[in-house]
């Protein structure tokens, strides 16, 4: 594939302003990637966080997004992508698989997500940071610096990051602990890892406006039913939850 520089606000579909009119660069493809999220026509940006992620993208900084559960940390990024065509990865630190070789069972090393998806362009989005092992971070300690990883298992091999290659973080907390009481097993982290992230967004939940639009646009197949009142009856809804999560009370896995 090849990347072809578009301007940021036509990319996403909103009126010409200052703030996106900058250039980002948009995948093109011979064929369908699998890696490519899928576009939500329903999902409405908001302002600082596209401007975050894509400043990110841009610039190749390491960004660790912060938030409750449900606020739209991973989604952010990866409608961000879906827009820009580029090829998403979610980690899982396995490097080591059970295999059978001659009818016995070894372990043999098999390239996991992490030197898969530095090797081409991708962005690479490590999911739920703050509940990693500290041994296991300080191991991915150089690819966060983007220096490349050091691969033990096959011989010490180096794998070099692709030019195109972006790394995400998201966690609930900021990487010092459960400071709200509501992520049992979240970490404190190191702070020589949390200093290789250079960009940092803190989700807030979705307001009110985003759920309008959200609800509308994605249930536009019920518009016989869907009522102004139903609308509202939902988003009233989720403020509630809302404000019970700011409050240290979640009633449900997701604040929106």
């Amino acid at each position: 594939g090849k990347a072809k520089p578009q301007k940021a606000w036509k990319v996403f579909g909103l009126s010409k302003r200052k703030e996106l009119d900058f250039d980002v660069p948009v995948w093109e493809w011979e064929h369908d990637h699998p890696h490519v999220p899928k576009i939500d026509d329903s999902y409405v940006f908001r302002p600082a966080e596209l401007l975050g992620i894509l400043q990110a993208i841009v610039t190749n900084q390491r960004c660790y997004l912060h938030g409750h559960s449900g606020s739209g940390k991973t989604t952010g990024v990866e409608q961000v992508c879906a827009r820009l065509y580029w090829p998403v990865m979610r980690l899982n630190f396995d490097s080591d698989t059970l295999v059978q070789e001659g009818g016995t069972t070894v372990s043999k090393f098999v390239d996991g997500i992490l030197p898969t998806a530095m090797s081409g362009p991708y962005t690479l989005i490590c999911d739920e940071i703050d509940f990693v092992r500290p041994d296991v971070a300080y191991v991915m300690q150089r690819a966060f610096e983007g220096n490349g990883l050091v691969v033990t298992e096959d011989g010490g091999r180096v794998v070099t990051p692709h030019a195109a290659f972006r790394m995400f973080a998201t966690g609930n907390t900021v990487g010092q602990g459960d400071e709200y009481g509501m992520y049992q097993g979240a970490r404190p982290q190191s702070m020589a890892m949390l200093d290789r992230f250079t960009m940092w967004i803190k989700v807030e939940c979705d307001r009110a406006y985003r759920s309008v639009h959200y609800v509308q646009g994605s249930a536009t197949y019920h518009a016989s039913w869907l009522s102004v009142t139903g609308t509202k009856l939902h988003v009233d809804g989720a403020a509630l939850r809302r404000r019970q999560c700011g409050h240290g009370v979640c009633i449900q896995d997701h604040c929106a």
